[in-house]
């Protein structure tokens, strides 16, 4: 079973959730290929693969523009979250069973 991300909310670096973006405006993210096929890895759109663009554009317009970071940090600290933490062998090892279709999943 493999997990991925859907977004990071903002409360989670300082405490609490900002009234307003402090990014704001249109994301405006130069991406590698190689950052474009991690994305894809951690943050894919489930709804209109291959191109997830669209979805990243809006993770960080709504999530990523009301932190304290640029886009290009947004988006690898949400990797490292994903990658460093541990949730992914904390959810399997508890042998969570999805069911496609239940509220809140894809």
């Amino acid at each position: 079973m493999r997990f991925t991300v859907h977004g990071m909310w903002p409360k989670f670096l300082k405490g609490y959730l900002p009234d307003k973006p402090f990014q704001p405006g249109p994301m405006n993210l130069k991406l590698s290929d190689e950052a474009k096929k991690g994305l894809q890895k951690i943050c894919p759109d489930l709804k209109h693969p291959p191109n997830s663009y669209p979805f990243w554009k809006y993770e960080w317009v709504v999530r990523g523009s009301y932190q304290w970071l640029p886009a290009t940090e947004y988006f690898i600290r949400t990797g490292i979250l994903l990658t460093e933490s541990g949730v992914e062998n904390l959810l399997t090892d508890a042998v969570i069973e999805l069911e496609i279709g239940k509220p809140g999943l894809t």
